[in-house]
């Protein structure tokens, strides 16, 4: 006679399977948790890299469009030409916030053809001690005419127009030993090497230059003191507003010129842009060459201003 399994047998194993099975569908329901909590996080973190490329092409947009802007506007002159004394001019374009300053480049210190006498006095009126200061501008002299024969240095000592030099840039002063992060910070407004001159434009040098020429040390003002850009900033519209003081026909100002742009967007993202010009003057010709155009540092807002 065959046997069967006792009714008992049968439901314990029943009950076993459906607790298996359940316990396979409670991990599978992990499982695809798991899936789709990460597939979340991957498209929000796409969208937010979308969000951030959309505003940071905003702002490098607007700071560019700042910038030609200032150009044409100094181009045609006029009662509407700007300052070219470093008065800010801020204005909105579309949903974002732009600011612009126009200075004078001979105004700054040329390290391609600045003496050790007046490197090391800029040097000291940016707080260097003067025993140091020498020796770091006679480092910066002697790096600067690597390549230079004896031959091609004027009796005065000057290095003629032309000859090739170590400054192509005035980053790259940074590459002289003994110039710290910190004093290239301090200095870099100051310098230029596109003017070719031995000695800047008293009338278009700022504070730290202008202790230079005097040989004394400048003495930094406080926060906020005397710069427009960190002041109230006044209801803008899509025309340019001078920060501080009213716009006045620019006057007896060179023609190669610095531009420094900057853009902040409606979602925060910003975009400094700055340009050297050299206004044309030949008939029939461009009405400006570039001499640089590159990303410049944010130095039109501020960060105490940005925070509000």
């Amino acid at each position: 006679m065959i046997g069967t399994k006792p009714a008992k047998w049968k439901s314990s194993t029943l009950a076993r399977q459906r607790g298996l099975a359940l316990v396979v569908v409670l991990w599978a329901a992990v499982l695809l948790a798991l899936i789709a909590a990460g597939v979340t996080r991957v498209s929000r973190a796409d969208l937010n890299l979308a969000r951030n490329l959309a505003e940071g092409t905003q702002a490098e947009l607007a700071a560019d469009s700042a910038l030609r802007t200032a150009i044409y506007t100094i181009l045609n002159g006029g009662p509407q030409a700007w300052r070219i004394d470093g008065t800010v001019y801020a204005w909105r374009f579309g949903d974002a916030q732009v600011r612009v300053r126009v200075t004078d480049e001979l105004g700054r210190i040329d390290i391609n053809a600045a003496s050790p006498d007046l490197l090391a006095a800029l040097f000291v009126a940016a707080g260097v001690v003067p025993e140091d200061a020498t020796r770091l501008a006679e480092a910066v002299a002697e790096f600067r005419n690597e390549g230079v024969e004896d031959a091609d240095i004027s009796g005065t000592g000057r290095i003629p127009r032309g000859a090739q030099t170590r400054f192509a840039l005035s980053d790259e002063l940074q590459q002289v030993p003994g110039m710290s992060p910190a004093l290239y910070s301090r200095i870099a407004g100051a310098i230029t090497v596109y003017t070719g001159r031995p000695s800047p434009k008293i009338a278009a040098a700022s504070p730290l230059v202008l202790a230079a020429s005097q040989g004394r040390e400048f003495v930094e003002p406080a926060d906020g003191e005397d710069d427009p850009a960190t002041g109230e900033t006044p209801a803008l519209g899509d025309r340019p507003t001078a920060l501080g003081e009213s716009a006045e026909p620019a006057k007896g100002f060179s023609g190669l010129i610095r531009i420094e742009a900057e853009a902040r967007s409606a979602g925060g993202s910003y975009y400094a842009r700055e340009a050297v010009i050299m206004l044309g003057g030949g008939k029939g010709g461009p009405a400006y060459r570039l001499r640089l155009w590159r990303r410049g540092e944010r130095v039109l807002f501020p960060a105490a201003h940005e925070a509000r």
